[in-house]
């Protein structure tokens, strides 16, 4: 299984690979003249393809935002506890066992 900034790295570079090729189908559009035969059909072609691009790059941003919140939700649900006692649970075994030892009255 790959390490989370593997997954992060290859991602960064899937993306970076269709930004370059967005890019290139873009260079490739302007250099479409008059003198290319069937000019209409071959822009219409080029940004077809500069489209489908941009929408995987899209869906594969979307995906990558989605992994990094539900991470980071994850880990923040460690830390969020339904207790308004973070040390509740100590607290009271610290003093049950004191108690119990005084035959359950507090001693100041």
């Amino acid at each position: 299984m790959s390490q989370p900034w593997q997954a992060g790295s290859q991602l960064t570079e899937e993306m970076k690979a269709l930004q370059d090729e967005i890019r290139f189908q873009m260079v490739l559009l302007e250099s479409i003249d008059e003198t290319v035969e069937n000019r209409a059909e071959a822009e219409a072609e080029v940004r077809a393809e500069i489209r489908t691009l941009e929408k995987q790059l899209r869906d594969l941003r979307r995906s990558t935002i989605s992994t990094t919140s539900s991470r980071l939700s994850g880990s923040q649900s460690i830390f969020s506890t339904p207790s308004t006692r973070p040390f509740g649970n100590i607290i009271d075994e610290s003093f049950g066992s004191f108690m119990n030892a005084n035959n359950g009255t507090l001693v100041c």
